[in-house]
């Protein structure tokens, strides 16, 4: 739309889904047809500006005072310094640049609540742009990574259940207009969550906070089975490719419903992090003592139907096809650690190692 000039040198624009305010501290604008802005210097060559951006309707409403530009940039700088400290406050000189990208990559796509818009705990974006959405699944990744600052990793896995359907399906991508979309990733928040009770003290987490992580993630435990194990023998299927995180892997031509051993390890790690928690918070020793039993006999099973003695493979429920190729998803199995015998931890170490995919650089995926 048109940029519209409103009292006090204000301008409104329209950005994306967003409304902006653009005010002139110095210099002036102009208007030009199409909905683009002819911006003047003043008679020194000077333009300073000021731009607020609402999800919500602003009017004409711009602050009372702004700082300087010299002041804002010292803030802004303060602010990342202050994040930096609080996590890797530094490495070794080789690492340095790239400790300094990734803490920047990171910071500069949290989002915060701010009654504007759909986010009700700090999260962290995906990229710019292309994905502007906060995903729920690498959420608990982000929890992980930033688990030097207790109070910030638990806030961002309480963001992982801040919008959950009835069933107790956790949303894919949320935008900072919306809610959660239809689609849904693998359930990683055990991951984080155990990894959390592991590595920190979080005693000073309130109880009700614990709580909540305990009741919403039991709720979408309990989702897999209900709603994704379509054949009832107690290994849950993804019903669709994106489900699944890897949304090109090799091993999807036999189809879906897939049953697979990684998406079901997560899910053994959620029940073995929700015995934990519930330990921690009073939850009764018959209901903790439950969630491992249910771990104990999952990680039974997996291994029944899912591990062919050599290696591990991927099952179409409905077909009974069984995929034949070297995709390393699969071998994700692995982050059920000592749940595993030792052979199908050395066998599944030995086929990652010798089908060539271990580069300098980490996995090959």
């Amino acid at each position: 739309s048109t940029p519209l000039e409103l009292a006090n040198g204000t301008w409104r624009f329209t950005f994306s889904d967003d409304t902006g305010l653009l005010i002139v501290f110095r210099g002036s604008v102009q208007a030009q047809p199409g909905g683009g802005f002819l911006i003047l210097p003043d008679k020194e060559g000077v333009f300073e500006f000021g731009i607020e951006e609402y999800a919500v309707d602003p009017g004409a409403r711009p602050l009372d005072s702004y700082p300087t530009y010299d002041d804002a940039v010292a803030a802004v700088q303060k602010e990342f310094e202050d994040f930096c400290n609080s996590l890797y406050p530094s490495l070794p000189a080789e690492f340095e640049p790239m400790r300094l990208q990734a803490l920047w990559t990171t910071w500069s796509l949290m989002v915060d609540p701010d009654g504007e818009t759909a986010y009700k705990h700090t999260m962290v974006k995906m990229m710019r742009i292309i994905f502007e959405s906060a995903f729920g699944w690498q959420q608990a990744m982000q929890a992980i990574w930033l688990s030097k600052d207790t109070r910030l990793a638990w806030n961002i896995l309480m963001s992982c259940f801040d919008h959950q359907d009835v069933n107790g399906r956790i949303g894919d991508a949320i935008s900072h207009k919306s809610g959660m979309g239809a689609s849904m990733k693998p359930p990683f928040q055990g991951v984080a969550l155990d990894w959390l009770l592991d590595h920190c003290d979080l005693s000073g987490i309130p109880v009700e906070e614990k709580r909540f992580v305990y009741d919403r993630m039991a709720k979408w435990t309990e989702f897999f089975f209900n709603f994704r194990d379509l054949d009832g023998d107690g290994v849950w299927e993804n019903q669709g490719a994106i489900e699944t995180g890897w949304e090109d892997a090799a091993y999807f031509y036999v189809g879906f419903p897939l049953a697979s051993p990684d998406m079901n390890a997560y899910t053994v790690r959620m029940m073995d992090a929700l015995a934990k928690l519930g330990k921690n918070i009073g939850v009764p020793e018959a209901e903790c003592a439950a969630w491992t039993k249910r771990a104990d006999e999952l990680t039974e099973k997996i291994i029944k139907m899912l591990w062919n003695g050599e290696r591990w493979i991927v099952k179409n429920v409905r077909t009974g096809a069984v995929a034949d190729t070297l995709s390393l998803p699969i071998f994700g199995a692995l982050i059920l650690g000592d749940r595993l015998p030792k052979e199908i931890r050395d066998k599944t170490i030995d086929f990652i190692w010798k089908n060539g995919f271990i580069t300098p650089y980490g996995f090959a995926s």
